[in-house]
């Protein structure tokens, strides 16, 4: 794993990096500085974290202390090799960490990246031999050890596979198929059951909206006379509730 320590933060890269933490970990590093309490505490930054969140919560996975994303790095002979990127929240450091060698090659966009349980998880998206999309499941069982990548099993349905949203408590994973459906896929028996619920999409905005989450984490207050979590208060707003499936347009 390579390191890259940084003496300074601007604010603008610090906003970037934040508004990619869950709620639990924003709650948290509030009391490292005054300045990080200010900043996380500007209405401009919880806005700016509530959509990101809303809307790129397959991008992202908290793990170990750290958000990790994918991203890429451009070689000197023109190609690229993908990698995540991670930021310790304890350390103020950013890590690159190595995906699978077979992953090294393809383009970002064709992966997610998700907590499942207490591990790093991948997901990576291929054409099967049914012409349908499918998905093969990774995960690194020993964090920050590039070589203990290993792949798990690939989810294939007849539907095609669009998203995988993450893990349930029961080890079924969240599934979006090509027809907008939401399935729980369980990997045991290769069976899938259909929840009931397709995703909504707008043709007027391009997108389509169906992601899955605990609890939508937000800083905003609902009995808070400025609409966001003040200086003086850090109230308890971090449940263990089941997880909620939201559709959204």
């Amino acid at each position: 794993m390579k390191k890259t320590t940084q003496a300074y933060l601007p604010q603008e890269l610090l906003f970037e990096i934040f508004k990619r933490l869950p709620l639990k970990s924003l709650l948290r590093i509030r009391s490292v500085s005054k300045s990080w309490r200010s900043l996380i505490s500007n209405p401009q930054f919880i806005t700016l974290h509530r959509d990101y969140n809303n809307n790129n919560t397959h991008m992202l996975a908290n793990v170990n202390g750290a958000v990790h994303w994918i991203a890429h790095n451009p070689t000197k002979i023109g190609g690229f090799r993908s990698l995540i990127v991670a930021f310790d929240l304890n350390d103020e450091v950013f890590k690159e960490m190595r995906l699978p060698n077979e992953l090294a090659q393809e383009y970002p966009v064709a992966m997610s990246i998700a907590a499942c349980g207490e591990l790093l998880s991948l997901f990576h998206y291929y054409q099967s031999s049914s012409s349908n999309r499918g998905c093969s499941v990774w995960v690194m069982e020993k964090y920050g050890i590039d070589h203990s990548w290993t792949k798990l099993f690939n989810i294939e349905l007849l539907q095609g596979v669009d998203l995988v949203l993450g893990s349930r408590k029961n080890g079924e994973f969240l599934v979006v198929t090509k027809d907008e459906k939401l399935v729980s896929y369980d990997p045991d028996d290769e069976q899938f059951k259909d929840l009931g619920i397709c995703r909504t999409c707008s043709f007027v905005l391009r997108a389509c909206s169906l992601y899955v989450s605990p609890y939508i984490e937000s800083l905003i207050l609902v009995d808070s006379s400025n609409g966001g979590l003040g200086n003086d208060s850090a109230p308890d707003l971090l449940g263990e509730d089941d997880s909620e499936i939201k559709d959204r347009q």
